[in-house]
């Protein structure tokens, strides 16, 4: 089957989904000599992912380490591919704050430490004293009384790959897999990808995954997630079908403005315009997290279009309620081990 399917790509065909579930289940399973795995990771590359080889291989993944824990619950993802190299603060990371204050719907943020940039989401919340070794006790407790959690599983199959990525030293298909690995699948996600190429394809592979409702969105200048600089690429996936469109800051009544003052150098100052900005003080970085958070809204279902989950996003700002849920999961992680009961 190996060297039928290699064989395949080599030709620039695809692959249908159950083969490649198949294949990707004995590369995550040890199966396969890395010689092996580096001649299809690069067949693939050349020839250029298609949705079903997406989707096939993040199901791989998250059957390999999901976690079974919450059913029956609201859930929605905020995540970028990252790999855009602008370096501004941790915009999803704030956002996610803003809709897990509005209280409608629970934020589950499965992240990783930065590589492309100078500020992950978990390099944020070490510094911020979150912890994130979670017991799967505290993980429910966490999510249904603070009603966010950000966490990262590491999986033994990662080295490996990890090794063979780096010594052939191209992108793969495991560079775009990141919003897709979420293992606690919520049904909703608004995505930022680095590449406008990927649009449709990330739209499609949730779908076959099962979400319920996702934007995936690509700013002009390359950016993963929405501008205020320019106009904003959106596929929106809604019960089963795919659009195209584009949004712009004048779209919701907002100036078009250059971001090269919520650039940052390290986590600290991420952290510094974030506090400022969830504090309810108007800037460049407060308009930038009332853009994304109130399109979040509205992909959770809670307002019927972007315009009035902006509205929403506003008034949760200015109310202090983003601050104060900041401060829930700090205080609910340090006292893990202490008995807290929310």
């Amino acid at each position: 089957m190996i060297y039928k399917i290699l064989k395949t790509l080599i030709k620039k065909k695809n692959i249908k989904f159950k083969f490649f579930y198949k294949l990707m289940e004995l590369i995550v399973l040890g199966k396969i000599e890395s010689t092996q795995i580096a001649s299809i990771l690069t067949a693939l590359s050349i020839k250029k992912e298609n949705s079903a080889e997406i989707a096939a291989t993040a199901k791989v993944i998250n059957d390999f380490k999901k976690l079974n824990l919450i059913k029956n619950i609201n859930l929605i993802d905020l995540v970028g591919t990252g790999s855009d190299n602008f370096n501004y603060f941790n915009i999803s990371t704030a956002s996610s704050f803003v809709v897990a204050a509005s209280r409608a719907i629970k934020v589950v943020k499965h992240g990783s430490k930065s590589i492309s940039s100078y500020s992950g989401s978990l390099d944020l919340l070490n510094v911020l004293g979150i912890n994130l070794n979670f017991k799967k006790k505290e993980f429910i407790k966490c999510i249904k009384n603070i009603g966010i959690i950000f966490f990262i599983l590491n999986s033994k199959y990662k080295k490996k790959i990890k090794q063979i990525r780096i010594d052939i030293h191209i992108p793969t298909i495991f560079n775009i897999l990141g919003p897709l690995n979420n293992p606690i699948q919520p049904l909703k996600q608004l995505v930022g990808v680095y590449d406008k190429r990927l649009l449709n394809l990330i739209a499609k592979a949730f779908m076959k995954l099962g979400s319920i409702k996702t934007l995936v969105i690509h700013s002009k200048e390359g950016l993963d997630e929405i501008s205020l600089k320019n106009s904003t690429y959106i596929s929106e996936l809604n019960k089963g079908k795919i659009k195209n469109y584009l949004i712009h800051p004048k779209n919701f009544f907002m100036k078009t403005k250059l971001l090269n003052f919520i650039k940052i150098k390290n986590v600290l100052q991420s952290l510094d315009i974030i506090i400022n900005s969830i504090n309810g003080n108007f800037c460049l970085a407060f308009e930038i997290i009332l853009l994304n958070s109130g399109t979040a809204l509205y992909v959770s279902g809670i307002v019927n279009n972007i315009n009035n989950g902006i509205d929403l996003a506003k008034y949760i700002l200015f109310s202090g309620k983003v601050f104060k849920k900041l401060k829930e999961l700090v205080f609910f992680t340090k006292n893990l081990r202490k008995g807290y009961n929310g």
